[in-house]
């Protein structure tokens, strides 16, 4: 919830040189999501092995390699299905690799990294089935592991899963009731 909007609010806010700057560094958007891949892998680890504060901190490198990967891919035009698809796929499946860790590490229970990973998929389905077919809908995808993030930082990482999935299950119904009603409108009106 917070990172996207963040991602979306502070996109507008860096001048465009920034990413050139950025780009003619070398720092092209997919090796900037090769480098997010890897604290994405290193947050894994340091949760397999109960390195929580560790873990929290190549969450924060992540999300500040994602953020400048697709900032440089739409401002400097850079943008491309191979690395879109790249992109998508080191976000969904390394960071529900982050639940799995976690559970064969033996800090949560495999039931547990089940529902998570369960909900997160059922609600990146929704979002993702309403962009691919640019339907109106209410832009909530606060997915589960951003709650690893406080209880990488606060400690009781159950309760924070637990506190993500119930959040995450309310706005996932939030999104489909509003994918159905501002969809059904735009019908009627044709």
């Amino acid at each position: 919830m917070f990172i996207s909007w963040a991602k979306k609010k502070t996109d507008k806010q860096i001048p465009r040189k920034s990413f050139r700057v950025l780009y003619s560094w070398g720092f092209t958007p997919n090796r900037l999501t090769f480098l997010s891949a890897v604290f994405k892998v290193l947050a894994g680890y340091f949760f397999y092995t109960g390195m929580f504060m560790w873990g929290g901190f190549a969450i924060i490198f992540d999300y500040f390699f994602d953020f400048l990967d697709g900032g440089i891919a739409r401002h400097l035009n850079k943008t491309t299905k191979r690395g879109a698809i790249y992109d998508f796929l080191a976000d969904r499946v390394l960071r529900e690799g982050w639940i799995i860790a976690l559970a064969f590490g033996g800090w949560i229970s495999f039931e547990l990294a089940l529902i998570v990973v369960l909900v997160d998929a059922f609600s990146y389905f929704f979002h993702d089935y309403a962009e691919l077919n640019k339907l109106k809908q209410i832009d909530w995808l606060p997915a589960n592991h951003k709650f690893v993030v406080y209880g990488a930082f606060l400690g009781h990482m159950p309760l924070f899963l637990m506190i993500g999935i119930v959040v995450n299950a309310i706005f996932t119904v939030t999104n489909v009731v509003s994918l159905i009603v501002l969809n059904k409108e735009e019908r009627d009106k044709e």
